[in-house]
């Protein structure tokens, strides 16, 4: 009996059930998205892109994140860093307003925006800021290993073009603990074995 209702709700969406929230203007940014992540999922990087377009200039911070990903699959490295910057300045705005337990979900997000910023960074050959990022990524939120590991690989770059001294054996040090942090986080986690 229950399903047969349930049957019902479902068939008659629209009729019986308000969806103007699905249609209207091709839906909300956040269904526009959703729809994107379907396109995206049968291998239709035309439609998504679209999808995630649409929802992006309503202000979709999780459409620019996807933009982000479809850059990088193009191997545009620049675009997806713009793609993920317009997301993580739409979150940082969210933080303003945000209630404590809103606030630590943003936190973790800007971490985690910040940690595929430094990955991005790096892969330009932006060495420096790459470093900033990661950092940043790190003092955000401690509990990603991707952050403490990413870290630690680009300290050991920099090392590595560096002469024998204090400077190089601090950064040494200071990629070994990050790879132990992340260790520590994720006993799974076998790339960062020190």
């Amino acid at each position: 009996m229950l399903a047969g209702l349930l049957s019902a709700a479902v068939f008659t969406h629209g009729l019986l059930i308000d969806n103007s929230w699905m249609t209207a203007d091709g839906g909300s940014p956040a269904f526009r998205n959703l729809e994107g992540l379907i396109y995206h999922a049968a291998d239709d990087r035309v439609h998504a892109g679209e999808r995630f377009e649409s929802a992006a200039r309503d202000g979709w911070p999780f459409a620019q994140e996807n933009l982000a990903d479809l850059a990088l699959e193009r191997g545009d490295a620049l675009e997806a860093l713009y793609r993920l910057r317009e997301a993580e300045a739409a979150k940082t705005l969210e933080m303003n307003t945000a209630t404590s337990n809103m606030a630590a979900y943003l936190r973790h997000t800007l971490a985690e925006y910040a940690n595929s910023r430094s990955v991005m960074l790096a892969a330009l050959g932006w060495n420096e800021d790459a470093l900033a990022a990661a950092r940043a990524s790190r003092l955000l939120e401690a509990s990603i290993p991707e952050s403490h590991y990413n870290f630690g690989m680009l300290q050991l770059q920099q090392a590595a073009g560096l002469a024998r001294g204090a400077v190089r054996d601090r950064m040494l040090e200071e990629a070994r603990s990050a790879f132990e942090q992340a260790r520590t986080l994720d006993p799974a986690f076998r790339e960062a074995v020190v």
